[in-house]
């Protein structure tokens, strides 16, 4: 997988004129200060979405769910690591790799983080709660309803769903929690990433970072423009 940063000349215009399969599975692993139309603080890194898909198509759709190859998670849970993390939240875990790796980097660094996990569904949850080594903060339920404790780091590749999708009450939710955040009513049109990405900050403190994995939309789909 290769990265963004070898060529850091590419504008926001001509990535927006090409297409997932005409990037080349390139994984858009970049400070957002790379792309100079853009006006996000450079504690934001942002992947783009080549997650290996484990689940039915009718199940993706329910959920929104990729999950994320272990050389992904690693690679943004090295840039967590680096900035020596007190706590970190990881808000829809999935199968885990994002908590592992955390888990492994911090043992490469030799620190002890907090870890702080949501997860909607409880297979999901039991499993990855199996596959670590150290104790965590979990809960299973929706997001948009958990209160986030203070973090110093964000980790995660939220569910990628059209709101329309969600059951009225999971839609409410989370539009309410985009009016929150934003000060102004979120396009219903838009998809559960952005909520995701809302909810996350308010948990972060001062001099927080986040590691998302986000589709190439973001930059420039018109219901992410508050964002």
């Amino acid at each position: 997988m290769r990265a963004v940063r070898d060529r850091p000349t590419r504008t926001l215009r001509h990535w927006q004129g090409q297409s997932n399969s005409q990037l080349g599975g390139y994984a858009l692993g970049v400070l957002l200060s790379r792309l100079p139309t853009l006006k996000y603080p450079k504690s934001i890194f942002v992947m783009n979405s080549s997650s290996t898909l484990l689940l039915s198509d009718a199940d993706r759709r329910q959920v929104g769910a990729y999950f994320t190859p272990p050389r992904t998670a690693t690679l943004m849970a090295r840039w967590i690591m680096e900035r020596n993390p007190k706590a970190v939240l990881e808000p829809s875990f999935g199968d885990g790799s994002f908590l592992v790796a955390i888990e492994q980097e911090a043992n490469v660094f030799g620190q002890k983080p907090s870890l702080f996990g949501v997860e909607l569904l409880e297979d999901a949850f039991l499993a990855t709660k199996e596959r670590l080594r150290i104790p965590f903060v979990g809960h299973v339920g929706d997001f948009f309803c958990y209160e986030p404790p203070p973090v110093d780091a964000v980790i995660g590749n939220p569910p990628f769903v059209r709101l329309r999708h969600l059951d009225a009450s999971m839609q409410k939710t989370a539009l309410e929690v985009s009016k929150n955040a934003l000060g102004v009513p979120m396009d219903p049109s838009g998809s559960t990433w952005m909520p995701f990405v809302l909810h996350s900050t308010r948990s972060l403190m001062h001099n927080g970072c986040l590691a998302l994995v986000l589709p190439l939309d973001f930059t420039y789909v018109r219901y992410a423009r508050p964002l």
